[in-house]
């Protein structure tokens, strides 16, 4: 499942201002992709269909550091 996100900022790549979130299977881990670019980010553990973790490392990329 693939959603858009009111909350995640451009792809710092591509500057694609509809990144989405991809919910993997049961809803326990997910990821930021930009399905122009298709830079993504890893999957990171999630509670239970909540992307949040998800949207705050999608909203950390290009930053460096």
């Amino acid at each position: 499942m693939s959603a858009k996100s009111e909350k995640l900022k451009p792809c710092p790549f591509c500057g694609f201002d509809d990144a989405r979130v991809q919910v993997e299977t049961y809803g326990k881990w997910a990821r930021v992709f930009c399905p122009l670019c298709g830079a993504s980010t890893m999957s990171v553990q999630v509670g239970y269909n909540d992307p949040t973790p998800a949207e705050e490392l999608g909203n950390e990329r290009g930053k460096g550091g």
